[in-house]
């Protein structure tokens, strides 16, 4: 957890003094930007042994200018973790998988030099596998799934023309999301 404060306070500090020559950072239609980043808050359980945080992939472009005050982007995420854990003599495993698309307003009244400030709603669906198992029972796995709705919060940051960094606030995949983020 204290890793996890340490690089969201490192990105936040980048993102507020940061002082270079970029054009403004609004994403506008026909730019696109890819993510890969890590989704902190995300559901566990107490009795976790081992656990992968949760790997979130995206894709985002930018559809309409002027959209209001700001600018129009559309994507999806592809979100991933896994564990397992085990209490008394019992064994479980687990495996989330969330597909979601999602839509971006980029104000422009929030934007500056160096970094592009976000909101939005995502909407998809995701699936939890189990199995379990314990000493006198295997009960080869279940599945569920159902919708996930997400709201985001974010900004960007980029180091250049190309590359940067996003952290993001919401509910659905994790309630912080920090990340890498490639412009093309």
């Amino acid at each position: 957890m204290k890793k996890s404060i340490i690089i969201i306070a490192s990105l936040l500090v980048v993102f507020f003094t940061s002082h270079n020559t970029l054009q403004a950072q609004t994403m506008v239609k026909g730019e696109s930007v890819a993510t890969l980043g890590i989704g902190l808050g995300a559901w566990t359980t107490a009795f976790t042994t081992s656990e992968t945080p949760l790997i979130i992939a995206g894709y985002e472009t930018g559809i309409k200018d002027n959209f209001g005050p700001g600018n129009l982007s559309v994507g999806g995420n592809i979100a991933y973790k896994s564990g397992n854990y085990s209490f008394w003599d019992s064994k479980w495993s687990y495996t989330y998988v969330a597909v979601v698309g999602r839509a971006s307003w980029h104000p422009h009244f929030l934007q500056s030099d160096t970094w592009d400030v976000y909101t939005g709603l995502s909407l998809g669906y995701y699936f939890i596998g189990t199995g379990s198992s314990t000493t006198d029972l295997d009960d080869g796995g279940i599945g569920v799934g159902g919708l996930e709705f997400a709201t985001h919060v974010g900004a960007r940051y980029n180091f250049s023309e190309n590359w940067g960094a996003f952290a993001e606030l919401g509910f659905g995949l994790g309630v912080i999301k920090v990340g890498a983020a490639y412009k093309f």
